[in-house]
């Protein structure tokens, strides 16, 4: 009850390059943190590598690494 589970956050190709996904994620963080959440977690396939460094940009550790389906996915959490 006091976790955020953030997955499947993408960003429009158009619009990457820029921090914004870094940006959206952190403010999510920001705005959880206030409204008394301790932790965040994130699921990000494996092979993503922007998504990955702009995951762990933002505080987030690798927990865990696991299949889903045919996709291979990190488990990253984080303290708010």
């Amino acid at each position: 009850p006091n976790t955020i589970e953030c997955v499947y956050f993408t960003v429009d190709p158009k619009y990457r390059s820029n921090k914004l996904g870094r940006t959206l994620q952190k403010a999510l963080m920001d705005e959880g943190k206030k409204r008394g959440y301790k932790k965040i977690f994130a699921s990000v396939e494996t092979k993503n590598i922007a998504s990955l460094k702009a995951t762990q940009a933002n505080g987030f550790t690798i927990v865990k690494t696991f299949r889903e389906g045919m996709y291979h996915r990190h488990r990253l959490e984080s303290e708010l």
